[in-house]
């Protein structure tokens, strides 16, 4: 069947499958960290392509190049990165394109962790950063300008879900600059939310979270065309955060039920969002299905679904 006439399901399950070819519905686990060369044509060969599966382990393994090809199938790049964590993904996105001097536009209203990371980045590597609230679409106006490279969004935000209009930010983004536009699309999950589609140029996950859904391995993966993730290979064959192997196999497990486990946390998070609403405790609910949430027209305009994340403010305080 050719991808294109897949459906999101039906590419969970069968996407990457050109990186087994042991016969096995359960692929193998690729433990090795050395491999044996035919002749040292071969080995040159394979020293000289970073995206090489058997090669050093610290390259990667066939189970993680079978994860980037699912994540590269389900969100429409050419190509994807897996790294050991949501926050090495960012790490080594921002170590591939910025250069000491350059100028940054991040949200502040974002991840914590992620917001402290840029921020140290960008502070030791000499890159002018500037941090803007993602609610008013005027302040990437105001931020972007010629000298811009990077410009990083998270939508919908944790933890109050804040959503962030792509198509509008990649408009501005290309309009005043030549700047990579990064989305960080974790809590929407690519069953709800395309950002590439939408004019991003990079899309990362802590796939931590839904991608791996059972709460038991920690990763992360970005994905965009072949030109920008051999950037960010390079960037990660020499800061080695490495996704194990088992990981990896760990989440080709979890992804295949992406769609049907995203679909119901879609359905109960609006059932939900909607007895909170009408709650006489409940001062106020940040849901963007709710037809009340001020940023409800972005998300139906760019998102299938919610999400599983509901935050809310109790009128005790």
């Amino acid at each position: 069947m050719e991808n294109k006439n897949r459906g999101f399901q039906t590419s969970c399950i069968h996407s990457g499958e050109e990186w087994n070819k042991s016969g096995h519905l359960s692929p193998p686990i690729c433990q090795s960290t050395a491999f044996e060369f035919p002749n040292t044509e071969e080995g040159a060969r394979r020293a000289a392509d970073i995206h090489a599966d058997e090669f050093y382990g610290r390259w990667g393994s066939r189970n993680e190049r079978e994860f980037e090809a699912i994540i590269a199938a389900l969100e429409g790049a050419e190509d994807a990165v897996s790294t050991s964590s949501g926050l090495a993904a960012i790490s080594m996105v921002f170590h591939a394109l910025l250069q000491p001097g350059d100028h940054c536009v991040a949200v502040h209203n974002c991840y914590s962790e992620s917001k402290i990371l840029i921020e140290e980045l960008c502070k030791q590597h000499s890159v002018e950063l500037t941090m803007i609230s993602s609610e008013d679409i005027e302040n990437y106006r105001n931020a972007i300008n010629p000298n811009t490279k990077l410009v990083y969004a998270e939508t919908p935000a944790n933890p109050t879900i804040t959503l962030v209009d792509i198509q509008e930010v990649s408009r501005i983004t290309k309009e005043q600059s030549d700047a990579i536009f990064v989305v960080d699309s974790t809590f929407a999950t690519p069953y709800n939310q395309q950002p590439l589609k939408l004019g991003a140029d990079i899309v990362l996950h802590s796939a931590t979270k839904y991608i791996g859904g059972h709460s038991d391995v920690v990763a992360g993966v970005c994905a965009g065309n072949k030109d920008l993730m051999s950037k960010v290979r390079k960037a990660f064959s020499f800061h080695g955060p490495k996704l194990d192997p088992f990981a990896a196999w760990l989440l080709c497990r979890g992804v295949r039920t992406l769609g049907l486990r995203v679909q119901k946390h879609n359905e109960n998070a609006l059932k939900i969002a909607t007895f909170l609403e009408n709650h006489p405790m409940v001062n106020k609910v940040y849901y963007p299905f709710l037809k009340s949430h001020k940023q409800h027209d972005i998300a139906a305009r760019q998102m299938t679904g919610g999400g599983g994340m509901v935050c809310f403010e109790v009128k005790a305080g």
